[in-house]
């Protein structure tokens, strides 16, 4: 400790301190300006400290303003599991079954029909030549040559492919009622030959045992698997089967027959006087 008395400087006790020369006045004097300008430096503090605590107060005000969400406290074991099971789809049936709606199921008889569409469709890969040729055949299940045939072939084979032999059934319903259908060629009995391949004996056969229907010019009035018997000129018939295609208007079903080019999938329901309008499924 130093005492000042009067400009002279003594030490404590009597002790004399240390005399400085210029080499110790230049070292005092430089630590004196470090303590100068560290002492200015830390004046900077309380401002900046101010400052500081400004800001996090806005944050806080931000923080409830905004409304973000409190911390998250750490999740239990009950928590874990749930979030675990609802990633998993645990306990939820599968969307695709949740939102797909069954069709109703069909019926035999529309089954039915979509065989006989389908097997009418089927001769249009096959038969290519119109040919009304007489050809002796089998009994039952007979058939002329696959390539070749006349427009009721269309409707028996459409038949046969869905199950029902019109070969057969035209015979039996004949042999027992031969009086009741067209005595057109002469014969004096049935022939399983051709009575099934001609259009008025297969006329007969559905008006006696199917359902007739309105033989009208509107579309809407016939279904796939409607048989339909047009009438030409001179009197002649034509028969052909009704599908679930459309004509490239949509106003139209689509007919399968053969008019003499094979058979084909064409527009024609509305081309000739519609004469019949049937629609049978046997005993269904």
């Amino acid at each position: 400790m130093l005492i000042c008395d009067g400009g002279k400087v003594e030490g404590v006790h009597g002790v004399q301190p240390p005399t400085l020369d210029a080499t110790d006045h230049g070292r005092y004097n430089g630590r004196m300006g470090m303590i100068e300008r560290q002492g200015t430096r830390l004046g900077y503090l309380p401002p900046l400290l101010a400052l500081a605590a400004i800001a996090a107060a806005a944050a806080w005000l931000l923080h409830d303003r905004v409304g973000v969400a409190p911390p998250v406290e750490p999740p239990t074991e009950n928590t874990v599991k749930q979030r675990e099971e609802n990633s998993s789809g645990a306990g939820k049936p599968p969307l695709a079954e949740t939102n797909r709606t069954e069709p109703p199921p069909r019926s035999p008889q529309q089954r039915f029909i979509d065989r006989l569409g389908a097997a009418a469709i089927e001769r249009t890969r096959h038969t290519k030549v119109y040919d009304p040729s007489y050809v002796g055949i089998d009994y039952p299940g007979g058939d002329v040559p696959d390539d070749r045939g006349v427009c009721a072939d269309v409707i028996v084979r459409a038949y046969r492919g869905a199950g029902i032999d019109l070969q057969q059934r035209v015979h039996e319903d004949m042999a027992a009622h031969f009086r009741e259908y067209p005595q057109f060629w002469g014969l004096s009995r049935p022939d399983t030959n051709i009575d099934h391949r001609r259009v008025p004996n297969l006329r007969t056969f559905f008006r006696r045992h199917g359902r007739t229907l309105p033989a009208s010019s509107d579309p809407a009035d016939y279904a796939p698997g409607d048989v339909v018997v047009w009438q030409f000129t001179r009197g002649r018939l034509h028969t052909g089967l009704v599908t679930d295609r459309r004509s490239a208007d949509g106003k139209r079903p689509l007919v399968v027959h053969n008019v003499g080019a094979g058979t084909r999938v064409e527009d024609a329901l509305l081309s000739w006087p519609i004469c019949d309008h049937f629609r049978y499924t046997g005993n269904l």
